[in-house]
């Protein structure tokens, strides 16, 4: 015992880097609506954009029933995984959260007909002209979690933030919280959906092992 002892870091100066890590992803927390996004996003940061898709990020891979399978998602307002930003100079790249924000992106912009929808399977086949007003507005209105990354935070903390997110077999456990605020046919919705093969199909990156009620707590995969 004594050897290993000898062999651990001063606990003071151990707390000091857990501190100075800490510091590199400082943020702020801000809710943007589908419509606002959707009005600032660019593919390329060359682009002028106020939003747009770092380097280092995976390209577009949802299928359209997947993007389809998200924007039902929001239209019915079904609790969904925030999205990080990282502020550059004001404009806002995006370090998690590309494809739900391209998919929103091409469908408000008239770029595909919903499709494979089941709670909403009235909607199947409309592209987004064709919604009826209120759900338009419905769509454009819903608000997106965001959680801004301080312009002090480098490209390396953006990178392992992104890589954590997507690879990581735990999630925070929000669902937890909604459980105890959402009950009766909400929560029902929630947990329905979860357990659908197209979920599944959606989060390859799981944990095999998760038991159900576990895999059940994850109410949107990230991308």
């Amino acid at each position: 015992m004594s050897n290993l002892l000898l062999q651990l870091a001063d606990p003071d100066e151990v707390a000091a880097i857990v501190d100075d890590v800490r510091r590199e992803a400082r943020y702020v927390v801000t809710d943007f609506s589908v419509e606002l996004v959707v009005s600032k996003f660019r593919d390329e940061a060359e682009t002028e954009g106020d939003i747009y898709v770092p380097e280092y990020q995976r390209s577009l891979a949802w299928n359209e029933e997947q993007s389809s399978y998200f924007i039902e998602s929001l239209i019915l307002r079904v609790p969904v995984p925030p999205v990080f930003l990282y502020d550059v100079e004001g404009r806002l790249e995006i370090v998690d959260g590309s494809q739900r924000i391209r998919s929103l992106v091409r469908y408000l912009r008239d770029g595909f007909a919903l499709r494979g929808l089941e709670k909403l399977d009235i909607l199947n086949g409309y592209h987004f002209a064709d919604l009826p007003p209120s759900v338009q507005r419905r769509l454009n209105n819903t608000p997106i979690r965001s959680f801004v990354l301080d312009q002090g935070t480098d490209e390396s903390t953006r990178v392992e933030l992104f890589r954590r997110l997507n690879t990581s077999g735990k999630r925070l456990e929000d669902a937890e919280i909604r459980k105890g605020v959402y009950r009766g046919a909400f929560l029902d919705l929630v947990i329905e959906r979860a357990a659908s093969d197209l979920f599944k199909s959606l989060t390859p990156h799981m944990a095999k092992g998760v038991d159900a009620r576990s895999e059940r707590r994850r109410p949107w995969p990230y991308g």
